[in-house]
């Protein structure tokens, strides 16, 4: 794991970085033309290229040596890379070839344990191998015009390959042979990359008609396309421990996600209430018990919910959606009836689904709805309108008890009663992302990308905090509400309400998102949508607030 990057130039050379003293460490030559792509084995210390002169080259990056030439291509070599995990190398040209190579020769001359003593000399000298080291296994033709990117499955034997031809080819590959399972249409220009995504759900294709386009990688079929107006996509990167992508156009790069990563979830007796994939589930801190609540229809499970909210008296679930497609936002909610009281069900569960913006309860059998006008308004269960709050523009609603609702309107927030139609109190607050109420709901946090403003249930402000980086999630101490804990990607933090003292709980690995806190456990979720307990130490705050509070005894 060290700090290095390779990259192939116009220039015939190959050059090897560090991007933290950001300078080259050292050059490696021999191609004789242009070179093409650059990656590194995940394993050893090799490096593969693609070159213009129609030659994949193999070097040592430690010894900074070339371990063999690879010749079989007949025109550029466009791209070239290593499997995640076995021998293999695949390898992409303008001759309208894919290419799949074994080096189960090359890792056995270098690598096989006996000859692990005299590896050193070896690989101190530039070799030029026999043959026999690397191995054509199969060369995949079905391409009518060049073949610009090829890229493996990291978990199956799959190969995707892109070419100037308009389509994206899967490919099944297995120790007899490969061939073309399916082919993806869609773009309308040259497509320069396609890879699939760490999740391995979706593969990713860019072109030069001015796109990134997602499609299912089971099913091959179309899923959503982000486009810039005026740059032709040319490159496109997988992040390996995370789910960021970016792309490289004409004027830059961008980085993204394909999905929010921030799951669902509700808390109901002190019980974690979440979706994953399709699949309503329960967590149970106290006793460290997950399960299945019911099978959401299968249809949910291409698009992950926003915000979820449970509603124990009808038995009902409340999920909003916002998801991108052709470079727009669409959103919608579905309203789900589950098992009374969650208890298991083998039934598969369908529901009803609406256009709406943002929509949250109010009542027992009543929601407070935004629509694509940003009109709020009232409705029963089957979305029917009961009522117009005539507030002006509304971008989102949040829970705030039976006869309330919180919205967004434009750069404050507001309390509404619902029943009596008027606005209790406004705080100036734009961009509110996310809502939080105390246990015993006499305190409110509201969250944005980077701020957390804390109210009284009237909106009297007690404090306000802003942070460098984004704000991940929020909790307040479930047996204390003057403790507001928090999460950004790399702490868990706390605020002390209503003096606005600050401090760090403890560092994080992964981002988690908090959903309940009490004495010393958290309750949280990661970005795997997998429950988790902490055990924290509550000294500090707790310390401090005993003197804040003026209690010495």
């Amino acid at each position: 794991d060290q700090p290095l990057f390779v990259s192939g130039g116009d220039d015939t050379q190959i050059k090897v970085w560090n991007f933290q003293k950001m300078r080259c460490l050292f050059t490696l030559t021999g191609h004789m033309d242009y070179v093409r792509s650059t990656f590194f084995h995940p394993e050893n210390p090799w490096i593969v290229s693609a070159s213009d002169d129609n030659t994949i080259r193999i070097w040592n990056w430690q010894s900074r040596a070339c371990l063999t030439i690879v010749t079989g291509h007949n025109h550029y070599v466009m791209c070239a890379q290593f499997h995640p995990t076995m021998p293999l190398l695949v390898s992409c040209s303008l001759d309208q070839t894919v290419r799949l190579w074994d080096l189960t020769g090359l890792v056995n001359k270098f690598y096989k344990p006996s000859n692990m003593k005299d590896n050193s000399n070896k690989l101190s000298s530039i070799e030029v191998l026999a043959p026999i080291d690397v191995v054509v296994k199969c060369v995949l033709e079905g391409h009518e015009r060049g073949v610009n990117w090829v890229s493996f499955h990291p978990t199956q034997n799959l190969i995707t390959s892109s070419s100037d031809d308009r389509l994206v080819k899967i490919w099944r590959f297995s120790e007899t042979g490969a061939f073309e399972i399916d082919t993806i249409r869609g773009h309308y220009n040259n497509i320069c990359c396609s890879v699939f995504s760490r999740a391995a759900d979706t593969i990713i294709s860019v072109s030069e008609d001015k796109s990134i386009r997602v499609w299912d990688a089971n099913k091959h079929n179309y899923l959503s396309t982000y486009r810039r107006e005026n740059d032709r996509f040319w490159a496109l990167a997988v992040c390996p421990s995370s789910s960021i992508l970016a792309a490289g156009h004409d004027n830059g790069i961008i980085l993204f996600k394909l999905n929010r990563e921030k799951p669902a979830f509700d808390l109901y007796n002190n019980q974690i209430l979440y979706i994953k994939e399709r699949f309503l589930k329960k967590f149970d801190p106290t006793h460290m018990k997950d399960s299945v609540v019911a099978e959401l229809k299968r249809s949910h499970s291409r698009h992950k919910p926003a915000r979820l909210y449970y509603n124990p008296i009808e038995n009902m679930i409340l999920l909003n959606y916002s998801c991108r497609s052709e470079g727009s936002e669409s959103h919608f909610i579905d309203l789900v009836s589950v098992p009374s009281n969650l208890k298991p069900s083998d039934e598969i569960i369908d529901s009803l689904r609406h256009n709406s913006l943002s929509t949250v309860w109010v009542s027992r059998n009543r929601v407070a709805s935004v629509d694509s006008n940003y009109a709020l308004s009232i409705r029963n269960t089957n979305h029917v309108l009961l009522n117009t709050l005539e507030f002006g523009k509304c971008q989102a609603v949040f829970y705030a008890g039976t006869g309330f609702v919180i919205a967004q309107l434009d750069e404050k927030v507001a309390l509404i009663d619902v029943k009596d139609n008027f606005i209790v109190k406004t705080v100036v607050f734009p961009n509110t992302r996310s809502v939080h109420w105390s246990a015993d709901f006499t305190r409110v946090a509201f969250v944005s990308k980077r701020d957390i403003i804390v109210c009284t249930k009237g909106l009297e402000i007690l404090t306000r905090y802003s942070e460098v980086i984004s704000v991940k999630s929020c909790t307040f101490v479930s047996d204390n509400s003057s403790i507001l804990l928090y999460t950004t990607p790399c702490h868990i933090k706390y605020i002390l309400i209503p003096w606005g003292d600050q401090g760090i709980v403890r560092t994080l690995d992964v981002l988690l998102y908090l959903v309940h806190a009490k004495e010393k456990n958290i309750s949280c979720l990661d970005r795997d949508i997998k429950p988790r307990i902490l055990t924290i130490d509550n000294t500090e705050y707790l310390f401090k607030l005993a003197i804040l509070q003026q209690r010495y005894e």
